[in-house]
């Protein structure tokens, strides 16, 4: 299956380094979209992955990881293909009031979904 990471930040690389790692995926069948070249190298370079600054992998991949800030949203939006699960039903959408700070469940205001709290304060 092909897949499509969106960011090659701090986050996209632990996704990465972590599904390579354990099997999940093989680096022949990942892409990262990322928008700075020299991180665009030293993602080759350290993983044998493809690493791209265009969103037209996407339209391919079986699986998009969106990896980037919620300020980064906007730029990914429509580039994700027609039709594509969606997984806001089990992460959330990305509020603030999704990140709640105790430790029993809420859920977000802005889209109802259920989140465990993470016991910070």
């Amino acid at each position: 299956m092909k897949v499509a990471i969106v960011g090659g930040g701090v986050m996209g690389e632990a996704i990465l380094a972590g599904a390579l790692d354990r099997g999940v995926f093989e680096p022949a069948d990942v892409t990262v979209v990322e928008k700075v070249e020299a991180r665009r190298t030293q993602l080759r370079a350290a993983y044998g992955i493809e690493a791209t600054g265009d969103f037209g992998p996407m339209g391919d991949a079986g699986l998009v990881v969106l990896a980037v800030k919620p300020q980064e949203l906007a730029s990914v939006k429509g580039r994700v293909r027609p039709g594509a699960p969606s997984s806001r039903s089990w992460r959330g959408c990305g509020s603030r009031r999704s990140r709640p700070r105790s430790t029993t469940r809420s859920s977000c205001g802005r889209c109802r979904t259920r989140q465990p709290r993470s016991g910070r304060g």
